[in-house]
């Protein structure tokens, strides 16, 4: 067993990029972290273009970071929200469970 991992390409850094910001749109990360699905896109121009310069790696690697550091907010703010949600609603089911309760 090679103690070495095989490093991905430039090219598949950038599809690798390609791919994970549709996954943060779907997570909703347009509304919940609008910011840092730009800086993903920004970062794949930016490794797009390095690619012509045969300078992508980084750059691509940065944007998929990017990409799916804007999903796992947005997912946690979406579950954040929805936990809101229930506690409200449970809060409000016991003050109407409370009044019926009172003669």
């Amino acid at each position: 067993l090679s103690g070495a991992a095989h490093a991905a390409s430039p090219a598949d850094e950038i599809a690798a990029a390609q791919a994970a910001i549709p996954r943060a749109e779907r997570a909703d990360a347009e509304q919940y972290d609008p910011q840092g699905l730009l800086r993903a896109g920004e970062a794949l121009l930016r490794a797009q273009n390095a690619a012509r310069d045969g300078d992508a790696q980084e750059a691509a690697e940065l944007a998929e970071a990017e990409a799916d550091l804007a999903r796992a907010r947005s997912i946690e703010s979406a579950n954040a929200a929805r936990l809101a949600q229930r506690r409200n609603e449970l809060r409000e089911l016991g003050a109407r469970l409370d009044m019926e309760g009172q003669p």
